[in-house]
């Protein structure tokens, strides 16, 4: 009795010390995580801890997502049960790392529920799986202030993505005012600006008013746009730079973006080796001079101390992206070197301004190429392609009389063997193009001439900038991504978005530009995939036999048919039948073949599964007990050394 006693003291009291282990763990180590994922698909990356870290209002996540719909819907909208868990798991990282500033609300809204409207007025995605039930897979995210912003439905495709989408909705909802974009072009992109009384009264009187390009009026829904003065531009008030087509800048507004990159400024810089919106002014005592006028531009004074450059008069092509394009009203169609429309294939996966990109419209577009850096700006910049040709496209010159004839381009062209990269990504910190600063003529005062004065800036980076190039103009232009209708203006292709993108993605926050792309949560069953890919050739193989028999019997048949007369209708039936008869037994044989094929493809998967299946059920609990087992043996064999030991005393 008094041993029983003891040995209930000794379990209730290992069951308190084991509780306040627990207890303790989870207040003292709560903060402790270990991601053992491949990917590191549950780590955040630093650019989110920042963002979180300087939230000043809590947020609330609302994470919608109808599981009793998915429930009893199809294969195709369970099959989002396994995409919820992963995105919840993400969010109670965020929630962990906020320290109380974020808190997460998981609501499944059932049809004609309050839960379901709100999901409606937070702009979320409604699917219907019946006539009942609909489904909801989306994400809010809300202030105390009233702010919100939402992730209208979690695509799969955009699963690599998921962290900079989430972030992005964490910043934005953070910071709602407009950013400022500085735009310095040698292009009449603003129109005559002028307030739309002005313009209005002008058009009254019969005078043209050129209104400003449709991509600034895309970009006022998302930015305040600050025209900047290509003769002297003030940059100190603007949160991002977009320059197009920079033609014959003077030294001193070369000098002022030299600046504003070494200051941390984010800047997108659109060049043309051939800028089809650069239209020459005419000449009424020479028509052809417009012909001939320079319609290039470049910056590769600033450009090749940021490790790339644009050769002069060097175009990108691809045999495999040119366009079928009509020159004339009434000319014939002819494939166009010059007119490219880009795909998948030609964006970097891995970068988030083009992952999702395509069908994008590129006319003579020049080549980027990267300049050798010293071993020190190795370490400092990083260059990475954003959009190319594929790997058959090639670089190749022009002459004025080739630009406006397709078959000539076509005839000049060679294909190549790697890519001709036509938008890179460079981020880093720089060194200045002008180390030794600029000379600049002051003002002249009371009729004395104007001094030169040396003006020195910085010559290496204060911050890491991150700055965009594309060798093209044209696809911003309202002749090449938008087109207008009766119903307004309608996107033709993408190539706003990719605009629209690149400012989005460099104007936001240096920490969201440094958040790079996960890997896919779903691991593949590589031997399975192997199996199967195996069982497939064959597979196809025995289909193409079949489908070879048939059509050369059919052809037998056709040619029986075409020989009959009256007088051998009843042999050749007869022999027609037979044949088929005859065609029908190989068909089964062939059949029984493909079927003995899948059973083993089947049976060889299933077998695989048996092993796992066995190794998870019966190997890793057989070496526990194995364990087990050793153990209590060797205690037992040290407590009789210990008693024989003992007794011999």
């Amino acid at each position: 009795m008094h041993t029983t006693w003891k040995t209930v003291i000794a379990i209730i009291c290992i069951a308190v010390i084991t509780s306040c282990i627990v207890y303790i763990g989870s207040v003292v180590g709560g903060g402790l995580r270990l991601d053992l994922t491949e990917n590191k698909l549950f780590t955040l990356s630093g650019g989110t801890g920042k963002i979180i870290s300087n939230l000043q209002d809590p947020l609330t996540f609302r994470l919608y997502y109808a599981r009793t719909a998915a429930r009893k819907g199809p294969e195709a909208v369970r099959y989002f049960n396994n995409y919820f868990n992963y995105v919840n798991d993400l969010l109670e990282e965020y929630v962990h790392a906020s320290r109380g500033k974020i808190s997460l609300r998981v609501i499944d809204p059932r049809p004609d529920t309050d839960d379901e409207e709100d999901a409606i007025n937070y702009g979320l995605k409604r699917f219907p799986i019946t006539e009942e039930e609909t489904f909801f897979f989306g994400l809010a995210v809300t202030t105390e202030t009233g702010a919100e912003k939402s992730i209208p439905f979690f695509a799969p495709d955009r699963q690599a993505f998921i962290e900079y989408d989430i972030t992005k909705l964490i910043y934005t909802v953070n910071n709602p005012q407009k950013k400022k974009i500085g735009i310095l072009s040698s292009l009449p992109v603003h129109g005559d600006a002028m307030s739309d009384y002005l313009a209005q009264m002008m058009r009254m009187q019969g005078k043209e008013v050129k209104a400003s390009w449709l991509i600034l009026d895309a970009m006022k829904e998302f930015y305040e746009i600050v025209p900047l003065d290509t003769g002297n531009p003030d940059m100190n008030d603007i949160d991002g730079l977009l320059v197009i087509h920079p033609k014959h800048f003077r030294e001193n507004t070369l000098f002022a973006i030299d600046q504003y990159v070494l200051q941390g400024g984010n800047a997108v810089f659109l060049v043309d080796p051939f800028c089809l919106a650069d239209e020459p002014p005419r000449d009424p005592n020479n028509p052809y001079a417009a012909m001939t006028a320079p319609r290039n531009s470049d910056l590769n004074t600033l450009f090749e101390t940021w490790g790339v450059q644009m050769p002069e008069g060097e175009y990108a092509g691809d045999r495999n992206l040119a366009k079928v394009v009509r020159t004339s009203q009434f000319g014939q169609s002819a494939l166009h070197i010059g007119v490219m429309t880009l795909d998948e294939q030609c964006v970097n996966k891995d970068e988030l301004i083009v992952s999702e990109l395509q069908d994008m419209l590129f006319f003579f577009p020049g080549s980027l190429q990267p300049v050798e850096l010293d071993e020190e700006e190795q370490k400092q910049i990083s260059i990475s392609p954003i959009i190319s040709t594929t790997e058959e496209g090639n670089t190749y010159q022009a002459s004025a009389y080739e630009m406006n004839s397709p078959d000539a381009l076509v005839a000049r062209f060679t294909p190549g063997k790697e890519p001709v990269v036509m938008g890179y990504r460079i981020t880093g910190r720089f060194k200045s193009a002008f180390p030794d600063g600029i000379l600049e003529v002051k003002d002249s005062t009371e009729g004395e001439p104007g001094l030169e004065e040396k003006r020195i800036g910085l010559i290496a980076s204060e911050k890491e900038a991150t700055l965009v190039v594309f060798s093209d103009v044209d696809f911003i232009t309202d002749a090449f991504a938008f087109q207008k209708s009766i119903f307004g203006v309608i996107i033709i292709n993408k190539n706003s978005a990719l605009l629209l993108n690149t400012l989005d993605h460099l104007c936001g926050s240096s920490d969201l530009i440094s958040i790079r792309a996960k890997g896919e949560f779903q691991r593949p069953f590589k031997v399975v995939d192997k199996i199967e890919e195996a069982a497939e050739k064959a597979t196809e193989a025995k289909v193409a036999e079949i489908n070879e028999k048939i059509q050369h019997y059919q052809e037998e048949l056709n040619k029986l048919q075409a020989d009959v007369t009256d007088q051998n209708v009843a042999l050749l039936r007869t022999e027609g039948l037979l044949k088929r008869k005859e065609l029908e037994k190989k068909i089964e044989a062939y059949q029984r073949e493909l079927q003995v094929v899948k059973r083993e493809r089947r049976q060889e998967i299933e077998s695989l599964g048996h092993k796992l299946q066995a190794i998870n059920t019966i190997l890793v609990p057989s070496l526990i007990l194995l364990f087990s087992i050793v153990l209590a043996i060797t205690r037992y064999v040290r407590k009789k050394s210990f008693a024989g030991g003992a007794y011999e005393g």
